[in-house]
């Protein structure tokens, strides 16, 4: 099991792009569509509370918690090669198990110049959920074009 421990990102120097500042919190040279089992941790943007409240120690989803929940479960549904294990949606993060199973396997999409296989990456899986999730917050809320999400997402690989 490799551990990935969130890196600081460096401060910003006026005039360069952010590309040529960021460091990775990526395992280097890890294949991140292998077949594994994943825990991963995505953050609201700003950890916000907006999925939901405790109460009396059980998490209450309202809306968008109950929509994060859904496009959740839909994964699988989109990714034959993905399947789910335990997870819990609290009010600024949704924690969870994904397991990938063999490559190559997908939904086919089609793009513009024909048939093609989704990204099997694990990050590739969570941003098709993200966005899936902040285009229905977004449309439920009225508020196109906001941000929902953290820009990363870690995660704890559980090699087979």
């Amino acid at each position: 099991m490799h551990k990935i421990n969130p890196v600081p990102f460096p401060k910003r120097v006026r005039g360069e792009g952010v590309s040529r500042n960021r460091r990775s919190i990526r395992l280097r040279g890890y294949d991140y569509s292998q077949a594994g089992a994943y825990f991963v941790t995505v953050c609201a943007q700003r950890r916000k509370g907006v999925f939901g409240d405790v109460v009396n120690g059980q998490m209450v989803l309202d809306d968008s918690g109950r929509t994060v929940m859904n496009q959740w479960l839909n994964t699988p549904e989109l990714r034959p090669n993905v399947a789910l294990d335990e997870f819990v949606v609290m009010p600024t993060h949704i924690h969870g198990i994904v397991i990938i199973s063999e490559r190559g396997r997908g939904v086919l999409q089609y793009a513009p110049t024909g048939p093609r296989s989704p990204s099997q990456t694990i990050g590739a899986i969570l941003r098709g959920f993200e966005s899936a999730a902040t285009k229905q917050i977004n449309e439920l809320h009225n508020t196109p074009g906001a941000k929902v999400w953290q820009r990363n997402h870690y995660e704890h690989i559980n090699e087979r």
